[in-house]
Parts: structure tokens; sequence; C-alpha cells
């Protein structure tokens, strides 16, 4: 049997419309369950919720887990269904749970490693692990997302992460640990991205960040209107006078093109696609290679 709160949780996870009545709602994880459930007495290593009354899991491709217990009535009647799976718990993040996790209930849940914690901008006080001065900062202000920034997608998006925003432009890439790491926290930071400076850049410090390649140039040249022989110094130019860095495509592209990275703006007429280009060393400059361009 499946209790609601297992088919709610269900409902969340798999996007199913609010309208469905449950006994329509009851059908899909009930063919989940037939196809590609297996009956185990121990969950896998992410998850972190105690045993309790707990009989046995049902485990689903290792990405779905329905705990089950003994089904009972308050009636003394006997159920019709021995068990009951009271919960629908999914390895990857649900955009509603993180919303709801924030404050000091966020910041106990991960472990941060000193190695992150002490390229945080955000930890000054010398006489406080970098670690603790984090922690304080997510408790006070750190806010839960299933999906990065704009300025963070420089990879396909990882179903098993989420990202925990911060002040300083700072972003906590966050994933879940597993029960036997001995650290006793659900989820373990992996990594601290710092929004790039090159959006407070103008003029010829923000073309220093900018490389300009062959196909942006060549779609510059053939989509915005007027640019003469030598355009490469025609887009420099309109670079230092007009370049803004933005963190998604402009409204008046109305669809033409989709781009999940930031682009460089360039007046009311044109913008250069930007990809991040690996550093060498972590200090290093932030660089952006323009891609593509896309003209009214």
């Amino acid at each position: 049997m499946l209790s609601e709160p297992c088919l709610e949780r269900y409902r969340l996870h798999a996007s199913r419309p609010a309208e469905w009545r449950m006994r329509t709602l009851r059908r899909e994880p009930r063919e989940l369950i037939a196809s590609r459930g297996a009956a185990v007495q121990r969950p896998p290593s992410w998850f972190f919720g105690g045993l309790g009354a707990t009989l046995f899991y049902i485990n689903i491709d290792g990405r779905w887990l329905m705990p089950v217990q003994a089904a009972r009535r308050t009636d003394g009647v006997q159920p019709a269904s021995p068990h009951v799976a009271t919960t629908f718990i999914s390895k990857a993040f649900a955009a509603g749970d993180l919303a709801a996790l924030t404050g000091e209930e966020l910041a106990a849940l991960i472990l941060l490693p000193r190695r992150i914690a002490r390229t945080w901008p955000g930890a000054v006080d010398a006489d406080r692990a970098p670690e603790d001065q984090l922690r304080d900062a997510i408790a006070a202000g750190g806010r839960a997302h299933a999906e990065a920034p704009a300025w963070v997608r420089t990879r396909r998006p990882q179903r098993d992460r989420f990202y925990v925003t911060l002040g300083h432009g700072s972003t906590i890439v966050v994933m879940r640990a597993r029960r036997d790491e001995g650290h006793g926290s659900p989820f373990r930071a992996i990594e601290l991205l710092h929004e790039p400076t090159l959006r407070r850049l103008r003029g010829e410090a923000l073309l220093e960040t900018v490389i300009l390649d062959y196909p942006a140039m060549r779609q510059y040249r053939e989509r915005v209107a007027g640019v003469p022989d030598d355009a490469r110094r025609h887009l420099q130019q309109r670079i230092r006078n007009e370049g803004v860095l933005a963190d998604e495509l402009p409204a008046w592209t109305d669809g033409r093109a989709t781009w999940d990275r930031p682009v460089l703006l360039l007046s009311d007429d044109a913008v250069l696609l930007l990809q991040p280009v690996a550093r060498t060393k972590d200090d290093g400059p932030e660089r952006w290679r323009a891609v593509g361009c896309v003209s009214r």
C-alpha cells in the first residue's frame, strides 16, 4: 500500500499536476515497483535516515527509495495490505525541498572542508576557523537551489548536487555524502565558486578578459550591420565603449537563440556568447571566450 505522504512526495519529484487524483497518481509508482523495484534490508549509502519502524526498503534503480512499515489501523480491523510505503525519497534534489532548506538547519547539514572554506572571501576573522565563518554565513543568509546561477553553468546539470548562494558573490556546490564517510553530515561541500569579476569590469579591463574566437568574429561580421573590413578592431572598440556582462540573453533575441551562460551585451543590437576559460591556477584571473554572436 502507498500512503498519501508517499504519493505526494512522488508527485513533487515527478512533477505531476496537483489536479491528479490519488487513484491516478497511485498507478505510476506501482508500475515502477512492479517493473524495477527491489526489496532490500539496507538502504543505499546516500540515504541518512534511521531505521526506526521501517521493516525494509523498496529500492528503484538506486535513484529512488521507499521505506516500508507494517500497516496498522486504529479501529483494530486487519488492513487489506500488511505493509505500507511511508514516503518517497529521491537521490535527486527537488526544488521545493531545497527552497524550504535555509538558515541554521541548512548550515548544520553540510560538511565544510577547510580547503574549501578558506577560499571564501568573507572569512576575514583571523582568530576563527574559516569553516566556522562560512557556516555562520550560511546560517545568516544561505539559500539552497536545485539550479546553479547562470554564471556557473559551465557543465551539464548534475541532479545529485545543489547550490547554496551567499553574499560576496559566492556559490557553494553541495552533493550528498555517503554514510561510510564517517562525519555524520548528509551533505558535503565539494566546491566554492566566486562570481567572476568580469561583470564589474568596463573598458580596457573588460576587453583583456575576453578572447575573441574566429566563429564569434565571423558571425559578428556577417550578422551585424555596418561592420568595416577590420571587424576585430571594430568589435574590440565596441567592447571598450559599450560592453556589459549579463546573466542571460536580452529580451530582443525573442527565442531565436538559447544560452545558459553569461553573455556580453553590446548596446542594444548585438550580444556575444561566452564560455569560461579553464584556469591553470586557482588564483588566476577569470577569462572568457566569445564563441558566437547574436544580433537584431
